[in-house]
């Protein structure tokens, strides 16, 4: 599998998914020298949100990441929304991790979408 985080993003996007990148990936778009191998994603926890990241990760082929590798399961919007704090993926494009509280931040999506830029892939 090759990493593709801008068909990640073009998925979330088309699907009308309210996301915020962060971590690697975020710094790789300003500019940063560092390759990572995965992005990071704060979506909105509205339900309705939730409902099309579930979809755009069935799109994906998403599976929960672990150790002994990937674990298929049925990814709701239920079973994303009882996540405390992340749910780390692989998906046909790459990983996918799915943040629900950076840095211990309690309004999250909120939090971060009002400091975000646009960026075009």
């Amino acid at each position: 599998m090759k990493f593709d985080p801008v068909a990640i993003c073009r998925i979330l996007s088309e699907r009308g998914v309210k996301f915020v990148v962060l971590g690697g990936f975020a710094a790789v778009i300003h500019g940063s020298p560092v390759p990572t191998e995965d992005i990071d994603v704060i979506p909105s926890r509205e339900i309705e949100n939730l409902e099309r990241l579930a979809d755009a990760l069935q799109e994906m082929n998403a599976a929960i990441r672990t150790s002994d590798g990937p674990v298929h399961t049925r990814i709701d919007a239920a079973f994303i929304a009882s996540m405390p704090n992340r749910l780390n993926l692989v998906t046909d494009y790459g990983d996918v991790d799915l943040v629900f509280n950076p840095a211990g931040q309690l309004s999250d999506f909120e939090h971060w979408s009002h400091r975000a830029e646009s960026a075009e892939l």
